[in-house]
């Protein structure tokens, strides 16, 4: 009874919005709440000013970024044509020589042109003795010069040590096997040809110290950390830790809780929005509802307790653990996949906000992109799910998924730091795969606790094995293989409306249970042309007849099956009237018959698959009682039971459209057709006077009813 009275409660769906709300505000709220101190560089700390939070120490992160450009040397560039050009000087220079020892002009015009053509500064005594040299030596003093200048310049000369480079060519020079004069000139030419070939390369530099930079990851002080002493002078450094938590700024508190509860007001409103346009019938289920809650809430707890272990290690993106695909696989299998996409967006807003550790940023959009990609993930990896293994696949996918959607997050912010790289892979790998194993720790729990379905339970409750099915096979095997039709037509028309297929076939599979309580009163299980029914009433036929939903339900609560089940086998006959023992009835009592009393008294079909159930009963019913079944009189047969469903107000609780209930007529004629395709039609002028002697409302003339 208890659980009824919550049920029918129309103020507590408000009240688990409330809670909600409160939820979430109490999470986010540690992200604005500070205590404001009224400080200035020089004052000294009235008291031990503490961190509030986890925040990066912008001071600690400067100076370790500074450090790293300091190390950095700089880059210098080895500019090869300048030792070309100086080979090319001595080569002309030699050239020159030879050609002007043979001319026949003065010494002086000689010494004087070749100071004018050549590119190294000699002196004239230097030109005056290549003048003197023979050819064979000219070769020898050529040879050693470029091999000295290949030994000094070749791996390159800086401006600054242009000096080392030539105390380094004289030490060569020195060991030279040649005279006097010949060293001289070697001498000579060298010192005056050595040029500096390695220069500063400023933007490469740069370049190199902005990557080094860039790889320095974040200080952070972590939260209860000291950051003054009581007395101790405010220093531009304490300052400055001050400013990044936000603990100098004179705020009026109250403003930042206004904010935040606008946010939180907003993000609560959409999801009832969401759930109205969307699936509204979770609106009218607090089980369901709760459920969501409950989920909403345990992710807070996880997002608080993973966030608890900033203010314990000096890490800033603790944020990539956060296990969210736990919380969209659990909804998504035990809700609704749309359910699911909107609270992935919504704890993605969360764990953005909450795990930010930049004081002049609300959002982080890197924990808050990773944990939407891994959020999705989570959903799309079970919305087919058909077994339980399929759960540790799933958490596999959403970690590939996070490594990915990790990387992207360093690319973009060109963070290549293998160290932090590294670290960031393994909590998106951990968040993966510790979704899974939450998943399939707590999945049992909240089925048993709300008794909801999953895809999983379903398919073991489609199991023939069922004590259930098994005591409708041997009890009432006429009705059992009813409901296996019934449910290949349900299924189809789930498929065929967007509902869950698993879940009208399921259902299908139980509706009819309580037929066990009195199966020889229900046609399909006479064995006999007898019928019982001729010998009694009307109206203790219709109490027989209708009291099997309510069986049935008795029946699934002590065999423990799930409460949407259950609703099926309830809401299967909505309020349909018995037409076949009504007519009989007023036939007998003269028309003094009140036609409430031949009507099934339960609740009309709350969702597509009980209603779509309901079709599908009646038209296996109608279908097996044709002697010819056709597809065309097969099709008839399906609008008419729908029409009269329709207009007996039997759909008028749940949200099919008149395209969804086109489609399941199309839907069970596929079916029907693969079961009586071998059927041959009688002749169209008979068709007419059949159908309507074999078409009774329920079926038949106690098929449908019974």
């Amino acid at each position: 009874m208890q659980k009824y009275k919550l049920q029918e409660n129309k103020l507590y769906k408000y009240f688990l919005f409330a809670v909600l709300a409160i939820g979430m505000f109490l999470l986010m709220l540690e992200g604005i709440t500070s205590v404001s101190y009224d400080l200035k560089i020089g004052d000294r700390s009235p008291e031990d000013i503490i961190a509030n939070r986890t925040a990066v120490d912008v001071v600690a992160t400067d100076i370790a970024k500074q450090e790293a450009r300091e190390l950095v040397e700089d880059i210098y560039r080895l500019d090869n044509t300048i030792l070309n050009k100086v080979r090319i000087n001595i080569d002309q220079l030699m050239f020159d020589v030879r050609r002007l020892s043979n001319e026949e002009i003065t010494e002086t015009v000689k010494i004087n042109t070749l100071q004018e053509r050549s590119e190294i500064n000699l002196s004239e005594e230097v030109y005056y003795k290549l003048l003197q040299t023979d050819s064979e030596k000219l070769d020898t003093i050529r040879f050693h010069v470029r091999n000295i200048i290949t030994q000094t310049m070749g791996d390159g000369i800086k401006q600054t040590d242009l000096k080392n480079a030539r105390s380094l060519a004289d030490d060569l020079i020195i060991g030279l096997d040649i005279n006097k004069d010949a060293r001289f000139i070697v001498r000579e030419i060298v010192q005056n040809s050595i040029a500096a070939n390695m220069f500063f390369d400023e933007r490469a530099t740069e370049e190199r110290r902005d990557s080094q930079e860039a790889m320095v990851a974040d200080r952070m002080i972590t939260k209860n950390t000291l950051i003054v002493a009581k007395g101790e002078v405010i220093s531009e450094d304490i300052y400055t830790r001050l400013q990044s938590l936000n603990l100098l700024e004179d705020r009026i508190q109250y403003v930042d809780w206004a904010g935040l509860l606008i946010v939180v007001v907003l993000l609560v409103s959409g999801l009832y929005a969401y759930i109205n346009v969307y699936k509204k019938e979770i609106l009218n289920d607090n089980y369901l509802l709760t459920l969501l809650v409950l989920i909403w809430i345990l992710t807070f707890v996880v997002i608080k307790t993973v966030h608890v272990t900033t203010g314990l290690f000096d890490v800033s993106s603790v944020g990539y653990l956060v296990p969210i695909a736990m919380s969209t696989m659990l909804i998504t299998i035990l809700v609704s996949s749309k359910l699911a996409v909107y609270s992935a967006v919504v704890f993605s807003i969360l764990v953005s906000f909450i795990f930010q550790t930049d004081s002049t940023l609300l959002f982080d959009y890197r924990f808050g992109f990773v944990c939407l990609a891994s959020g999705l993930a989570g959903v799309f990896s079970v919305t087919k799910m058909t077994h339980r293994s399929a759960i540790m696949r799933a958490g596999i996918i959403v970690a590939f998924v996070n490594v990915i959607a990790i990387l992207a997050i360093h690319l973009i912010a060109i963070e290549f730091t293998p160290s932090v790289l590294t670290m960031n892979l393994l909590f998106g790998i951990i968040s993966g795969l510790l979704s899974s194993v939450l998943t399939l720790g707590l999945l049992p729990f909240l089925e048993s606790t709300f008794g909801i379905l999953s895809s999983v339970s379903l398919l073991e409750l489609s199991n023939p094995n069922n004590p259930l099915l098994r005591k409708l096979l041997i009890e009432a095997p006429g009705t059992y293989h009813h409901s296996v039709i019934v449910g290949n037509l349900a299924e189809a028309a789930a498929e065929a409306v967007d509902a869950d297929p698993l879940l009208a076939r399921v259902g299908a599979f139980y509706h009819d249970v309580g037929k066990t309580k009195r199966p020889y009163m229900f046609i399909e299980n006479q064995l006999t042309k007898e019928n019982p029914h001729d010998k009694i009433a009307p109206s203790l036929s219709t109490l027989i007849i209708t009291s099997h939903p309510k069986d049935g339900v008795e029946l699934a609560e002590k065999h423990n099956i799930p409460k949407p089940i259950r609703d099926i086998i309830h809401q299967h006959h909505g309020t349909s009237l018995l037409s076949y023992f009504y007519n009989k009835a007023k036939d007998s009592e003269k028309g003094n018959v009140n036609e409430m009393d031949y009507r099934y008294q339960n609740i009309k079909p709350q969702s597509k698959e009980a209603a779509i159930v309901m079709v599908a009963d009646a038209v296996e019913a109608a279908v097996r009682a044709m002697a010819k079944p056709t597809p065309s009189r097969m099709e008839t047969i399906i609008r008419k039971i729908i029409k009269e469903k329709l207009a007996d107000g039997q759909f008028d609780e749940c949200d099919l459209t008149f395209k969804d209930l086109d489609n399941m007529v199309h839907a069970y004629i596929h079916v029907l057709n693969g079961i009586f395709h071998s059927r041959i039609e009688y002749p169209e002028d008979q068709i007419q006077k059949k159908v309507l002697e074999e078409i009774r409302p329920d079926s038949n003339s106690k098929s449908e009813a019974m």
